[in-house]
């Protein structure tokens, strides 16, 4: 997905207000007509706006994971998952587990080590 930055949002809805014609923005700026109206439809303080996201994987659940897999060389997923499902009451996918134990630099290499 492409983003756009604020000064090509404000010349395409500045052309938009002028003209009223969301084609000739479209046009003019080489933006979808689509894209121009939803710019448009949007308020303009959450136009700018990032939205804030928090994980669902807690400090602790990350913090568990890597415990869990650093204490046992030959780790079960499977175990994992249900033991994250018992204690925590949250879903985990396989690969979720993989991208956390990525982010953390741990390898199925420096586990057998």
């Amino acid at each position: 997905m492409f983003k756009y930055n604020n000064k090509t949002k404000e010349i395409a809805l500045n052309i938009y207000k002028h003209h009223k014609s969301s084609r000739t923005a479209s046009t003019f700026c080489n933006i979808s007509k689509s894209t121009i109206i939803n710019w448009k439809n949007t308020p303009p303080n959450e136009l700018y706006t990032k939205k804030n996201r928090s994980g669902k994987f807690t400090p602790n659940i990350k913090c568990y994971i890597r415990n869990y897999v650093l204490a046992k060389i030959t780790f079960d997923v499977k175990k994992l998952i249900r033991n994250i499902r018992r204690i925590y009451k949250i879903k985990i996918s396989k690969s979720s587990i993989y991208n956390i134990l990525h982010k953390m630099k741990i390898s199925h290499k420096k586990i057998r080590n």
